[in-house]
């Protein structure tokens, strides 16, 4: 998702966003792309941006579907995200619903996957089913109006 980028779906015919089986990648939506095949010296990947300076993105009005997809990704342990929201400032998720598999003891789907960052606005979110609601490593955002059915976990 470049600088600047603003998702803006219909407020009364809500697209879908919905993922395939045969996905490959971290999430359906992604703010900060691993680049493939290069990784630190720890073996950690290495992102396109760096994340307290990825700024002014929006994603809102939006239904996320994950239904369709396998509970793990193909390395076994993570699972696929709807969102990767790898964020700073002047960013925001508004109005989105997530869609995953029922909870069971080996779905590890993801509504957002956020490992790192550094703030934005998060509100008016729904989270149906999954291994995890919201996975949040991030510090300084602010949240409204979250509801979670469902989830194995609400918030990591």
């Amino acid at each position: 998702m470049p600088y600047y980028t603003q998702m803006v779906g219909d407020a009364v015919s809500v697209p879908i966003i919905k993922g395939l089986p045969t996905f490959e990648g971290i999430a359906l939506i992604d703010s900060d792309p691993y680049i493939p095949g290069v990784s630190n010296p720890d073996g950690s990947g290495i992102n396109f941006y760096t994340n307290q300076n990825n700024f002014f993105r929006q994603v809102r009005n939006f239904v996320v579907d994950l239904t369709a997809m396998p509970e793990l990704n193909p390395d076994g342990v993570s699972g696929p995200a709807g969102i990767h929201w790898q964020v700073a400032q002047a960013t925001s998720l508004q109005n989105i619903r997530f869609e995953m598999l029922p909870k069971s003891a080996t779905n590890k789907q993801q509504g957002i996957f956020m490992e790192n960052g550094s703030g934005g606005f998060m509100g008016d979110l729904i989270f149906n089913g999954g291994g995890f609601g919201a996975s949040f490593g991030n510090q300084q955002f602010t949240t409204r109006n979250f509801t979670f059915n469902g989830c194995k976990t609400a918030i990591q």
